[in-house]
């Protein structure tokens, strides 16, 4: 709903990251909201397994809406760890 109809339709806010952040922190999106003039959406995260059933449906989810944590950090390597 905040994608499809709140967003462009009711508040005139383009969808894109220049008009959009994303803020994992609680806190922090309330004060950058405030700072801004803007509105902070929270939000619960989706689970995995919507994900993965809506997948299959062939549904796309809005940008970012999939984002899971924690991320490795940047500049880590990442190896495989079979012996073979």
């Amino acid at each position: 709903m905040l994608h499809s109809a709140l967003l462009e339709t009711v508040w005139r806010v383009p969808d894109d990251p220049e008009h959009i952040g994303y803020i994992h922190d609680t806190e922090a999106a309330v004060e950058q909201a405030e700072r801004h003039g803007g509105t902070a959406v929270l939000m619960h995260p989706v689970h995995e397994d919507v994900v993965r059933e809506l997948a299959e449906q062939g549904i796309t989810m809005p940008r970012k809406s999939t984002s899971f944590g924690p991320k490795p950090a940047t500049g880590l390597v990442l190896r495989s760890l079979d012996l073979n």
